[in-house]
């Protein structure tokens, strides 16, 4: 009780002489969000108005000094991630005024206390005011500040940092991976269908407009994928007898929102993938521009064209005041097919059975196998869909489910060693095992020099896993991308370093490299 009195009179101390001399200006939080959630929290977005270029000043406590602070103020600078006030700065060499510094507080319904994550997304070491308290983010960090309201309305004090990803100890174990544990066998395989017909109409949920509508208004949280249907007649002022004469190239030109993957596929055929991963926009629903050759067509064919959209997300950060994720449109906002030769757009034509007469979309929520259960065992094993036998390392195109089985070798122990899917091999889209829900996997490459993926492994709970001898592990795939199927299962396991590389390991997360080790 006396080390955490003393404690406390201590952060009482350092708060209330950070506040009373530093000569930074006071910082004016701009709440973007404030809404109850089901735990009896609230969350408040807000950003850091006061950041500071700094070097390595060797701090470590979480308020900042009297003497740090007269030295440094002189070099503040307001940044804002809104766009209406992002201003340009006369302190050399410093571009990041984009609102990397940020900070997200959650307070408590039943008292006074609160705690805050606070981020610096930048490459740049910045000091943030925060509630009267300056607090140094080396670069890429975060701290954790646990507070008191009441301690600070009155003078007492009332922040503490209890953890800062800047200061990550050296420690005596690191995570190793151990790899193919165990292959997958049983390999099949499902095309999912792009052409629409009565039977699938029947079975998923779709609307018709005369315009591109938004995804999260008919998604909601169901699902990530939404297909987008027309169709186009190619162009026919071209003489066909003349073999010499080609039909013109043909565009297409999708303006859609940002964090959005666009699939496009031509007579069920895929074309390309078209992307965004921006996650800080610089609008609510910021617009993005996409062009996609869709080659030659003859002019005797109605041609069929489907974008399926897949939303990444919305804004990592609540930016925007008043806004709630639902706020966030994502899919496609306008699309044209466009002549190279004379820049003619081609009308898309009128759908029959539409909800209106002249509509020109289909929106169709989903994938056709999230709507058939695909990913369930028990739907696997009773459904009537075809699925074909493939090899392993098979290549798979197109939107195409896979299904494979795994085994956990007898030598592996629950105990310590944690399941992994090594995912490697796949290209996007989602998995499930034994019937859950896994999430996303995207093998992106890290823009730096290391060129590795984002994440190659993928925690798999042992309670998910079905552990008694002879039983077979399920794990499905909904594959976007396409790709060469040879996933695998690894194993990883806390295990005793060499002082060397325990020091290397911290070094890579401090130094801004966010990598301890191959895990």
């Amino acid at each position: 009780k006396k080390e955490r009195s003393d404690k406390k009179s201590l952060i009482r101390q350092r708060a209330t002489s950070a506040r009373s001399s530093t000569r930074v200006r006071s910082s004016t939080l701009s709440k973007s969000l404030s809404k109850k959630d089901e735990k009896g929290r609230r969350k408040h977005g807000a950003l850091l108005h006061n950041t500071l270029l700094v070097d390595s000043l060797g701090m470590n406590s979480g308020v900042v000094s009297d003497v740090f602070v007269s030295e440094a103020s002189d070099a503040f600078t307001e940044v804002s991630s809104r766009p209406d006030f992002v201003q340009s700065t006369k302190q050399e060499g410093f571009g990041e005024v984009s609102g990397n510094v940020v900070a997200f507080e959650y307070d408590s319904e039943f008292d006074d206390s609160f705690v805050a994550f606070l981020e610096n997304n930048s490459p740049r070491a910045v000091v943030a005011d925060f509630r009267g308290g300056a607090f140094q983010l080396n670069s890429y960090s975060s701290v954790l500040v646990v507070g008191d309201m009441g301690d600070l309305r009155s003078g007492n004090g009332g922040m503490e940092v209890v953890y800062n990803t800047s200061q990550v100890p050296v420690v005596k174990h690191l995570r190793k991976v151990k790899k193919d544990v165990a292959k997958l066998f049983d390999l099949r395989v499902w095309n999912e269908p792009i052409a629409l017909d009565p039977g699938m109409l029947s079975r998923t949920k779709s609307v018709t407009s005369k315009y591109p509508l938004p995804q999260i208004a008919l998604t909601g949280d169901t699902s990530e994928y939404l297909w987008y249907h027309a169709s186009f007649q190619a162009p026919s002022n071209f003489d066909e007898s003349d073999g010499d004469v080609l039909p013109p190239v043909l565009w297409l030109k999708i303006i859609g929102r940002a964090a959005n993957v666009y699939s496009v596929f031509i007579d069920g055929f895929p074309v390309e993938s078209v992307a965004d991963e921006t996650h800080s926009p610089s609008s609510q629903n910021q617009e993005i521009e996409h062009w996609v050759s869709l080659g030659r067509h003859a002019k005797s064919h109605v041609r069929t064209l489907a974008i399926l959209s897949e939303s990444l997300g919305v804004s990592n950060y609540p930016i925007f005041p008043n806004t709630a994720p639902s706020d966030f449109e994502k899919g496609v906002v306008y699309a044209e097919v466009k002549r190279e030769d004379n820049d003619e757009i081609l009308p898309f034509l009128t759908i029959k059975n539409a909800d209106t007469v002249g509509d020109t979309w289909r929106m169709r929520v989903g994938l056709y196998g999230e709507q058939m259960r695909l990913f369930d065992p028990s739907q696997t094993k009773t459904s009537s869909t075809r699925w074909s036998s493939v090899e392993p390392k098979a290549r798979v195109d197109g939107v195409t489910w896979v299904s494979a089985k795994f085994s956990m070798p007898s030598d592996w122990d629950r105990r310590k060693e944690t399941v992994l899917l090594d995912a490697s091999s796949m290209g996007r889209g989602h998995v499930w095992v034994n019937g859950h829900d896994l999430g996303r996997y995207w093998n992106l490459l890290r823009k730096d020099e290391s060129l590795t993926q984002t994440q190659r492994f993928y925690v798999v709970p042992n309670e998910w896993l079905r552990l008694h001898a002879g039983d077979a592990n399920e794990v499905v795939f909904a594959e976007i991308a396409g790709a060469f199927v040879d996933a695998t299962i690894a194993t990883s396991s806390m295990e005793r370093v060499a002082p060397e590389e325990a020091e290397s390991a911290a070094f890579a997360v401090t130094g801004g490299g966010q990598k301890a080790c191959e895990f």
